[in-house]
């Protein structure tokens, strides 16, 4: 529409993404790719420890956001899922996961964490979970869960911590909780959710704060939110645009 080509061919800055996002965009994230592939060929040669394993699942309703992000990040990830309210399409990693009560997005949340606990816990390190508008740089967020930091927080093979990384925005009475940019769970937190966390955690809630209610049901099992802020107090994860 004419509408449309006004906003992609916009004056830099004077677009959807406005004057603080196009600064964003330019001046401030950037993609590691030379570390990225170094981490890549160290792993390969048996030089390095293994690349993080990363499944990224996006809940959505909008068909076309979904194809916009299986042509772009949502390739770089190990393993892709987009949750829909009732079209299934395998070619764009699209799947219909029923929940209680269709506008519900906390219902739409655990039904979807559900799914992937019974078809992919096993396969993969971390799970980021976010919403159909978002874009991920999953090179970087490969390498931030790479860092000896992250790698002692989340314990061992043997005896794993749970880790729930994101943006912190505010204290919820039992935790932290993130918005927007998304959240990643590693396997650990996973299955803590499925387990012992959702049978006994709003287990009927109808609401569309899933943000709030998952900081809350991690707190109850002492799970709080990891800070995923840099050495310079920035933060990695962005929740607004």
């Amino acid at each position: 529409t004419t509408s449309d080509y006004g906003d992609i061919c916009a004056p830099d800055g004077l677009g959807p993404e406005g004057p603080g996002g196009y600064r964003l965009l330019t001046e401030t994230v950037v993609v590691d790719t030379e570390a990225h592939e170094l981490a890549d060929r160290r792993a390969t040669n048996g030089e390095g420890p293994p690349r993080v394993k990363l499944f990224c699942a996006v809940y959505s309703s909008v068909k076309v956001r979904v194809q916009a992000i299986a042509e772009t990040w949502g390739r770089r990830c190990d393993g892709f899922l987009a949750a829909s309210n009732g079209d299934t399409m395998p070619e764009l990693g699209l799947a219909y996961v029923p929940h209680y009560k269709e506008v519900n997005l906390w219902q739409k949340i655990r039904s979807m964490l559900g799914y992937i606990y019974d078809n992919f816990l096993d396969d993969y390190d971390y799970f980021h979970i976010t919403s159909d508008d978002a874009y991920l740089i999953v090179e970087n967020l490969r390498l931030f869960l790479e860092t000896d930091d992250v790698r002692k927080a989340s314990g061992s093979k043997y005896c794993p911590r749970p880790l729930y990384i994101g943006q912190w925005r505010m204290a919820v009475r039992y935790g932290n909780y993130f918005i927007g940019g998304g959240y990643t769970l590693s396997r650990a937190t996973i299955s803590a959710l499925i387990n012992h966390v959702f049978p006994q955690c709003n287990p009927t809630k109808v609401g569309n704060n899933e943000d709030s209610l998952m900081g809350t049901c991690l707190g109850k099992i002492g799970v709080a939110g990891y800070d995923a802020r840099d050495k310079l107090g920035h933060d990695r994860y962005h929740s607004f645009d």
